[in-house]
């Protein structure tokens, strides 16, 4: 799994929106027997979801920044 630790979401895509980005992604491996719940992104009311206020903020999709093809990204509900 690669991401953002969920706690430097914000700094990070600020620093996407200032193109000063210093925090990468990592990259870890999580074995299911840690796995404790899996949470979608996705907006409640007025609350926007991660991916819609980085959008927001970087004018880009997080997709699109970090060069994730269409095809490579599959969510089956």
């Amino acid at each position: 799994m690669r991401g953002v630790d969920i706690n430097s979401f914000q700094d990070w895509s600020r620093s996407v929106a200032n193109q000063t980005e210093t925090i990468g992604l990592s990259t870890m491996f999580i074995p299911m027997i840690r796995v404790e719940k899996v949470t979608l992104d996705e907006s409640v009311g007025p609350f926007k979801s991660f991916s819609e206020q980085f959008q927001d903020r970087v004018g880009r999709s997080v997709l699109e920044v970090l060069e994730v093809p269409d095809d490579d990204y599959h969510l089956d509900i």
